[in-house]
């Protein structure tokens, strides 16, 4: 895998993959590049703190060469920048690329022997969601961008000119490609930052931990959540007549086509009204206070036009705000009111001047990590005028002016903690809710004045029932993961491996070891590269003779308590094992074989479990 730029870009960036070691496979990457790549690297700084937020402190050691300080920040600072363009999009490898060696290259070795030039080899860890091309991309990316930006003063202009490169040529095409969920990356992260091992499976698919004490994830759904609760999530009309039939509160509705049935339902249910898409998620399409025939129309035109299956919702509108639920393994896990895109008043500032202030704000954040925008459009006007405020005029301090009828993901808001307000009795119709959906993990979304209060006093409905609701999108979720984690998983995820190396002799004392664990009632297998035996001591046969390959397959398998692996060749310097933790055993007779010396180096950095 290489590649070499053109004129005038002075960088080659030959990668070379290699896969040797223990957890997750590494890449060695080969980056030749010229000095006159280096600029202002105080103003690289700045623009890494102050456009992307990153911290450029390095703990490291001084490099002793003093020629070999500058290229070795400039490495540094570019290493900082690759790895938040990998956890922007979506790609859970959490450790950042290490320097295995710089150097000043010989005039023989450069492309122009009168420009100074330096080769630097890195080794990042490598998950198959992507590429090693694909992750060979951002790095060479980063690196031209990081010497852009060594060049260019920090400016509004050139600020969104780099935010806009960074996010067509990278963030956003590989996290389109990867189809995983926010939530995924975030709880990925948390097990990560816990120590706490996953796997990926396929597709959007993870496994935290092994063997029995593993648990399957997308987004933030586990294997134990209901498939039917898919279904009953992404239609409206199932959800409020599943929540209906079970007795819990849920708004009066009329599912509909036509504007004329429309027209009828309104009839019925009468003003004011929501008028929604049966199937549209992010909150797209929903119009409240519908008072009038008028009003009505465009509603429900707008409705149907971003209704996957062409089908809207005439809803009794219920007075009070939405309040997220979120229940984890059948428990509160958090609580919190979900707040209207606002601005807030400072006492001095004009309703203009605080949205464009706002905005600024907004717009000095990368696109990945940016709030929407506030917009002054009819609906901003509405609310702005309703508050009795008009754009030129003075708004109270910390008065908030709202500029939407309702929080959406697609028009942003903020959240209040309402965790320990909730009152027994919502709090009881969120888990049955959740419970009838047959989710383990739910989002229930109640509308009503007043959390505090019962749903009986102030008719506060259910709303909503979401399957893999958005988890660590916010702050206030954010702190939640490590309890998610802790209630999913039992302890840090990780069960018993015990390793043997040598002959037979080895394999011998493995089955000894095996036997052992067995009498402790764990369900233990043993693996070497072409024998697998299960805990009930038969023989498992599997289409490939790899050490590795055996090994992951059982780290999946959801009962094995506990596993003793025999490395009787030195496949595993080529392959790797996908475990970073074990117990390694020397034999009591050693067993040589071709490079086992350097198989030993290896397995001496297993840490016990």
């Amino acid at each position: 895998m290489s590649e070499t730029l053109s004129a005038p870009d002075p960088v080659t960036l030959p990668g070379t993959p290699g896969a040797i070691g223990l957890g997750l496979q590494k890449l060695t990457f080969s980056f030749k590049f010229a000095a006159a790549l280096l600029g202002n690297l105080t103003r690289l700084d700045q623009w890494l703190q102050d456009a992307y937020q990153l911290d450029t402190a390095l703990d490291e050691n001084e490099e002793q060469d003093t020629s070999l300080r500058e290229p070795r920040r400039f490495i540094n600072q570019t290493l900082i920048f690759t790895q938040a363009l990998i956890d922007a999009s979506r790609i859970p490898l959490f450790d950042r690329a290490e320097i295995l060696s710089l150097r000043p290259l010989e005039p023989s070795e450069t492309q122009a022997p009168d420009a100074v030039e330096y080769e630097v080899k890195l080794i990042t860890p490598f998950i198959d969601v992507i590429s090693p091309e694909q992750l060979y991309a951002i790095y060479k990316e980063a690196i031209l961008g990081a010497g852009r930006m060594s060049k260019t003063p920090l400016t509004a202009q050139s600020r969104q000119k780099e935010y806009q490169h960074f996010n067509t040529k990278v963030v956003f095409p590989i996290a389109k490609q990867a189809s995983r969920g926010m939530s995924t990356q975030a709880v990925l992260r948390t097990a990560h930052q816990q120590d706490i091992p996953f796997i990926h499976r396929a597709g959007a698919m993870f496994q935290i931990g092994w063997g029995s004490k593993a648990i399957q994830i997308d987004r933030s759904s586990i294997g134990a959540d209901a498939a039917m609760a898919s279904v009953i999530s992404n239609s409206k009309r199932l959800t409020a007549k599943i929540l209906a039939d079970a007795g819990l509160p849920a708004a009066k509705h009329i599912n509909t086509n036509t504007l004329q049935n429309a027209r009828e339902a309104a009839k019925k249910i009468d003003w004011p009204l929501v008028v929604k898409p049966a199937d549209a998620e992010r909150g797209e399409g929903v119009h409240i206070n519908v008072s009038n025939d008028v009003e009505l129309e465009a509603a429900f035109k707008h409705a149907l036009k971003v209704s996957p299956g062409n089908q809207v919702l005439i809803e009794e509108q219920v007075s009070g705000t939405c309040h997220r639920i979120f229940i984890s393994n059948g428990e509160l896990l958090y609580g919190v009111k979900r707040c209207a895109k606002s601005v807030i008043g400072d006492g001095t500032s004009t309703v203009r001047t605080l949205v464009e202030t706002a905005n600024q704000k907004a717009l000095s954040t990368p696109p990945w990590r940016r709030e929407p925008l506030c917009k002054l459009d009819d609906e901003a006007m509405q609310q702005i005028q309703s508050a009795g405020h008009s754009l030129e005029s003075v708004p109270a301090k910390a008065e908030l002016i709202h500029l939407r009828e309702i929080e959406s993901t697609l028009a942003g808001g903020h959240d209040v903690e309402v965790s320990h307000q909730i009152h027994p009795e919502n709090l009881r119709i969120a888990l049955y809710a959740a419970k009838i959906a047959g989710l383990h993990n739910a989002g229930i979304d109640i509308i009503s004045q007043d959390i505090t209060k019962p749903w009986l006093e102030n008719g506060a409905i259910i709303n909503e029932v979401n399957y893999a609701p958005l988890l660590g999108g916010g702050e206030i979720s954010r702190s939640y993961l490590p309890t998610y984690l802790s209630r999913a998983l039992e302890s840090d995820g990780r069960i018993p491996i015990d390793i043997f190396i040598g002959g037979d002799n080895a394999m011998a004392q493995a089955k000894a070891h095996q036997q052992t664990l067995l009498k402790k009632g764990l369900k233990t297998y043993l693996s070497s590269h072409g024998e697998t035996l299960d805990c009930d001591l038969n023989q498992r046969p599997y289409p490939f003779t790899s050490l590795a390959r055996r090994t992951k397959a059982l780290l999946l398998d959801d009962t094995v308590d506990a596993l003793v692996l025999v490395v009787q060749n030195a496949d595993i310097l080529k392959s790797g094992l996908p475990i970073d933790k074990a117990t390694y055993h020397s034999t009591a007779k050693a067993e040589a074989f071709p490079r086992s010396g350097e198989v030993h180096t290896l397995l001496h950095t297993l840490q016990g479990v």
